[in-house]
């Protein structure tokens, strides 16, 4: 004897819809989500700028940095390049108004950490409103 089974198997399937919908979900979130650096090359020309927006003419601190790492602030010459000493300097000729905005003039030969050390000694000294002159571009 003979017992033939019937296997009607069922046919399985799978729904991947859903699936499909959360992996696109997450391709937007990581689109949106991300931020593109530009690398940038070797050659740099700096400190030129062309702005459209003259600075505003009243009180300001003016920050010079030469090609020594020298600072004067507001034509003074200070006694040593020190951070601890141009952040006094700082605070002595804000006088208190610490939302006057502090213009550095550096040298394009002065060395990046002058100037860094300048935004940090304004920063010390409570002064947020750093900006950095540039020369004007020429017309070409």
């Amino acid at each position: 004897m003979r017992f033939s089974r019937s296997m009607e198997s069922e046919e399985v399937s799978l729904d991947i819809t859903p699936l499909i919908d959360v992996v696109f979900l997450m391709l937007i979130f990581f689109m949106v989500t991300t931020t593109f650096q530009k690398e940038s090359e070797l050659k740099v020309q700096l400190p030129r700028a062309q702005t459209q927006t003259q600075p505003e003419q009243g009180e300001k601190i003016d920050l010079l940095v030469t090609a020594d790492g020298i600072f004067q602030v507001n034509g003074a010459q200070l006694v040593d390049d020190s951070e601890e000493t141009l952040r006094e300097a700082l605070v002595r000729v804000a006088n208190g108004n610490f939302q006057i905005p502090v213009v550095v003039r550096a040298d394009r030969n002065a060395s990046v950490q002058s100037m860094i050390t300048a935004v940090n000694s304004a920063a010390r000294a409570g002064l947020s409103k750093v900006a950095f002159a540039t020369a004007e571009q020429a017309a070409q």
